[in-house]
């Protein structure tokens, strides 16, 4: 769907030559949930903005599914922005005179849709909102102004949600709410998530970038590992690790090998059940009950080159790639 190829995107500064983006290279799938993190000044957000046709990239090419941009009118970037990407910023950028049906309502007429009552509440209950159509945003918390923002972009159906920071202003528990709506759209979407947590990246996304200095350092992909054994009520999950379905009870072929096991064993068992249990499943990353998530390296189509971007040339083509249009 998506393909950048050796990308480069630099800006000039009085301190000398930035190399926001340095042959960049990476294959994007049609859906999943997946994270660009690293430091400040990386080049999480300039990767963001080139995909999202915000921006436009000095060399390299990128193509969307079977067209190159590097070909792209004006009005071809217009219609990209405008059809296949939802942006979610960080500011949420709602209109605070106007109601939160409001907000939504113009949204949709921007889209050359009619603003039905039925429209804007099937948005709302998409993203978890029902009932708020007639609150100001100054009623919201941060977490539901996000949400509103999502409804938003999801107004023209895009393939496509580009979100910049979506949960840096807010407390952890509503920044949990807005990224698991996220993830739910992400069965059906490509969610691009820039964030500065790793933890969160860990815990919701598909795929995890990892930039530092506009180059890919780490490109990890999520995977599950099952079992090395499985019983009728058991299983190993990995050396050391048995896992027993509640509620068993055990064959007697599956007492034996346990009675062998701890017979065997020369250190003592530890054995974990009840809340103890729950508490162990997080930093083993179980799911289920006997599969381990894992990371794993994505495997990389195009191999990146070591060498520099070439020497800073401005884009002729700056003008015309910026929005002419309101992005929604």
């Amino acid at each position: 769907m998506l393909q950048l190829t050796n990308v480069c995107k630099q800006y000039a500064t009085k301190g000398g030559i930035i190399h926001a983006l340095d042959h960049v290279s990476l294959t994007l799938p049609e859906t999943g949930m997946v994270f660009f993190v690293g430091t400040s000044g990386a080049g999480k957000s300039t990767l963001l903005h080139v995909i999202g046709g915000l921006d436009q990239i000095d060399q390299g090419e990128i193509q969307i599914n079977d067209r190159k941009t590097g070909s792209f009118s004006a009005a071809d970037f217009d219609s990209y922005r405008n059809t296949m990407i939802g942006f979610i910023f960080q500011e949420y950028n709602l209109l605070p005179e106007f109601s939160v049906g409001e907000n939504i309502a113009i949204a949709l007429e921007l889209q050359g849709r009619k603003a039905t009552s039925e429209a804007v509440t099937q948005l709302l209950d998409d993203v978890g909102l029902h009932g708020l159509a007639q609150r100001r945003p100054a009623t919201l918390s941060g977490g539901q102004k996000q949400r509103v923002a999502i409804a938003r972009a999801l107004i023209k159906s895009p393939a496509i949600i580009m979100a910049d920071e979506p949960t840096g202003a807010l407390d952890s528990a509503t920044g949990k709410q807005v990224l698991e709506t996220l993830k739910k759209l992400s069965l059906s979407k490509l969610v691009l998530v820039v964030s500065h947590d790793r933890e969160y990246a860990e815990h919701y996304g598909d795929r995890i970038i990892t930039l530092s200095d506009g180059k890919i350092v780490e490109d990890i992909s999520k995977t599950w590992t099952p079992p090395l054994q499985r019983m009728e009520h058991l299983s190993i999950v990995e050396e050391g690790l048995i896992a027993l379905r509640a509620g068993s009870e055990l064959t007697k072929a599956e007492q034996e090998w346990l009675q062998t096991l701890f017979q065997n064993r020369q250190e003592d068992i530890l054995i974990a059940v009840g809340q103890r249990a729950r508490e162990l499943r997080k930093p083993l990353r179980l799911q289920g009950l006997d599969e381990l998530e894992r990371f794993q390296p994505t495997p990389i189509i195009q191999e990146t080159p070591t060498q520099r971007c070439n020497s800073f040339v401005p884009s002729s083509r700056l003008r015309q790639a910026l929005p002419s249009q309101p992005i929604v």
